[in-house]
């Protein structure tokens, strides 16, 4: 049957500071452990209901952070919930907002019963949390971003995912997949009515630990593609990314164990469980999956072509200072906290551009032997020999992947052999806005655009 979702929209965006680097993701690379695991139980602070804490005692974790955050709103001291953000956050959120965003959640969904789960999605320095509040009438998460000081510098209250008016669910039916291997990835197989043969599409995940929807905040960016690929007459699998569902260890820690072999198993599932060509599949990666689409389809050697969609252009560690100036410089005024972190980034590009790292080391929060496979591989090269048909598409609005240095280094390597686009009003996720894209902005309530769905459907090769 097709899947149908509730077209609510968000209660209140009460506020994100957090740079999402990479891709949507709170941390730039793969975590050596995911907590927000599908296959196991949550990281929690205790048991899966609010526990008794006097907002004194400082909380010494993430984990603890969040569920005091919640504990405290709840008995009505929203001061003490406001004393643990940041400075940043504070000068945009207080104790009376906060007040306010409770009483018209528990005025919509009736009194509070009990925090029914806390999960961690990555760790710190910028550890995102979930936590799900279970109410009367009803449930709501809430986002935080964690720092490495255990401060909230980033709050999102959260509703249901609306779908994009383009996507026709009577056009398309779905089944859940697995892909088989030492760490079983849940998949979701769209699939047009009809006979077929269909164009196939296997939709690779951006950095960080995403799941088969690339979830961010109430956002669903992957399962917009592929209900609009799918109501196009697209059959599309899209999964779990490996750094979801389970750790990878520092020593496994690479491009290929955490994207391209995966991949390449979702490209071989599509092919043998949907009617597609054999030779009719392409690769559509996000961000760092756009960055790899070029190695998949080298590895592959049959794929009918790969789209790269704000795909970074240079090695994924050399965004990161000017992501986090980027972030910081927003508000105005870069902190001497800020311009620490940034000279930390600046000074980890360093070493790992002139090889002064070890692969055993930790840089930026991350295994350095995944810094240095992502150092090796070259995707502009090798998306320059493949002979097949390679699309490149860029919002102007993204400051995680730059229009002039990713998407202009695409344009100049590959020249008049591939097929761009560049769209005005688009940010990272490729939804609208105005202005300045944000972090805020960015996680707003929205859609992927339309038009780059239509670009990707048209672009497909489809000889049947």
């Amino acid at each position: 049957m097709v899947v149908r979702h509730s077209t609510t929209r968000r209660t209140v965006v009460a506020a994100v500071a957090a740079a999402l680097s990479g891709c949507a993701s709170s941390d730039e690379s793969p975590s050596t452990e995911t907590t927000a695991n599908r296959s196991s139980t949550p990281s929690t602070t205790g048991e899966n209901t609010t526990t008794e804490q006097e907002s004194t005692d400082p909380p010494e974790s993430p984990d603890e952070v969040a569920r005091a955050f919640v504990t405290r709103l709840n008995e009505g001291e929203f001061q003490s919930a406001a004393d643990l953000f940041d400075d940043a956050l504070s000068r945009q959120v207080s104790a009376t907002q906060l007040q306010g965003i409770w009483s018209r959640l528990q005025a919509s969904f009736g009194s509070f019963e009990e925090i029914s789960a806390v999960e961690r999605r990555s760790d710190p320095p910028r550890a995102e949390v979930i936590v799900r509040v279970a109410f009367e009438n009803g449930s709501r998460a809430v986002r935080l971003v964690v720092d490495d000081e255990n401060a909230i510098a980033g709050l999102l209250f959260l509703e249901s995912y609306s779908p994009p008016t383009y996507a026709d669910q009577s056009a398309f039916t779905e089944r859940e997949l697995t892909l088989d291997g030492d760490c079983e990835l849940g998949a979701t197989l769209s699939v047009p009515d009809g006979d077929g043969p269909f164009p196939g599409v296997v939709i690779v995940h951006g950095s960080g630990p995403q799941d088969r929807d690339g979830t961010i905040g109430v956002n669903k960016v992957y399962q917009d593609l592929a209900w609009g690929l799918a109501s196009n007459g697209v059959a599309v699998l899209r999964y779990d990314k490996r750094t979801y569902e389970c750790s990878v260890s520092p020593e496994e820690a690479t491009v290929d164990r955490v994207v391209t072999d995966d991949a390449l198993a979702a490209v071989a599932k599509l092919r043998d469980a949907a009617p597609v060509r054999p030779d009719g599949v392409a690769v559509v990666g996000h961000s760092f999956g756009g960055a790899v689409a070029p190695r998949i389809a080298e590895r592959d050697g049959n794929l009918s072509g790969i789209a790269m969609l704000a795909g970074n252009a240079r090695p994924l560690y050399q965004l990161l200072p000017e992501q986090n100036r980027y972030i910081a410089e927003l508000d105005g005024t870069v902190t001497d906290a800020e311009q620490e972190r940034i000279e930390r980034f600046e000074e980890a590009v360093r070493r790992l551009d002139e090889g002064e790292v070890d692969p055993e080391e930790t840089i930026a929060g991350q295994p350095a032997r995944f810094w240095l496979s992502v150092k090796e591989y070259d995707q502009v090269e090798t998306a320059a020999g493949l002979d097949i048909p390679r699309l490149v598409c860029q919002g102007k609005r993204d400051w995680q992947a730059s229009p002039d240095a990713d998407f202009e280094r695409w344009r100049s390597a590959l020249g008049d052999e591939a097929t761009y686009r560049l769209y005005d009003r688009l940010n990272h996720l490729f939804m609208p806005g105005e202005g300045q894209s944000t972090p805020v902005k960015q996680i707003q309530t929205g859609n992927v655009a339309e038009s780059v769905v239509d670009d990707v459907a048209a672009w497909l090769p489809n000889d049947t």
